[in-house]
């Protein structure tokens, strides 16, 4: 799916957005066998292909959406994603779940080393050294103001206010932005939260 997000980047100009919706097709065995775990897969999904589109400097048309459908031309053991402006011609016969709305974050908090939680109380919190902060990490490898975390409209991104000791998410590089998930360990140089929807 993240390869179709790539292939369409390359066909559009420069700027254009990204159509984020797709339809994944498989065999109806298949979908049956995966059921009981569809909602949470596709949950993931949506969240991959937001992470990507941030690293990749993408812009989406709206927000992300992926839904099963069962197609019996479809082998076992395989998929076809297809996205959904050209997928409308496509066999479908049965939408077996689809990734809920994007909404916005509400309550989350982070966990600082120490173990004091820390709530998420406003759309913009800025971490780093300075005492203006609302997260201010006494550390001489964080910056001033190192980085910010963001509500938006698919959950918590958090993003690099080009820190000089940058800022990794799991222990990857945060580049343009990274949409928070429970249970993420964001490291701001040396210093690390643990990130906890509530």
């Amino acid at each position: 799916m993240l390869a179709e997000l790539d292939s369409q980047f390359e066909d559009l100009e420069n700027g254009a957005a990204i159509n984020p919706q797709y339809v994944i097709a498989l065999n109806g065995g298949d979908v049956t066998l995966l059921s009981s775990y569809a909602s949470a897969m596709l949950i993931e999904l949506r969240h991959a292909i937001v992470n990507h589109a941030a690293i990749e400097g993408y812009t989406l048309s709206g927000e992300a959406v992926v839904s099963l459908v069962a197609d019996p031309a479809v082998k076992r053991g395989t998929c076809r994603v297809t996205p959904v402006d050209s997928a409308a011609s496509a066999t479908r016969t049965t939408v077996t779940a689809t990734s809920p709305p994007a909404t916005s974050a509400a309550l989350a908090s982070v966990v600082m080393a120490d173990g004091q939680r820390i709530v998420l109380d406003r759309d913009v919190i800025t971490i780093g050294r300075q005492s203006d902060c609302q997260i201010m990490i006494d550390d001489h490898n964080v910056s001033r103001r190192h980085a910010e975390i963001r509500r938006t409209t698919t959950g918590w991104v958090v993003t690099d206010r080009d820190s000089t000791n940058g800022t990794k998410v799991n222990g990857e590089k945060v580049v343009n932005g990274h949409l928070l998930t429970d249970g993420d360990v964001v490291a701001f140089g040396s210093a690390q939260i643990r990130f906890e929807n509530s």
